[in-house]
């Protein structure tokens, strides 16, 4: 997951901007994110991004490759360990790509 995020944030991103990415932890889950100041996505596109095949740019002509499936495989792994996936974007500014995985519970031992 953090592969393929991290990938897509560089190949997005125009040489020598920031790309962050930050792990926020609470009593339930643990937050990743990964955050870029690369093209970003249209609004009318971000509902899309994690549909199998999908690609912003679908054109013969477009820019960057890839098959569309990364961001679905995220959601997928993501998913069947009870997380959820998601993204904000600004076309133009960049985009944060998240995802949440709860925590395991842990099993507190006596000490007699």
């Amino acid at each position: 997951m953090l592969d393929n995020l991290l990938s897509n944030a560089l190949k997005f991103s125009d040489p020598g901007s920031t790309v962050t990415m930050r792990m926020i932890e609470d009593c339930q889950f643990v937050r990743t994110e990964i955050e870029d100041q690369g093209i970003g996505i249209p609004t009318d596109k971000v509902g899309r991004i994690f549909d199998r095949f999908y690609q912003v740019d679908g054109s013969t002509t477009r820019r960057f490759g890839g098959t569309g499936l990364g961001l679905a495989i995220v959601k997928q792994i993501v998913e069947s360990h009870g997380g959820q996936a998601g993204v904000r974007s600004k076309q133009n500014e960049g985009s944060c790509f998240y995802f949440t995985i709860p925590r395991p519970h842990r099993k507190v031992r006596n000490r007699d």
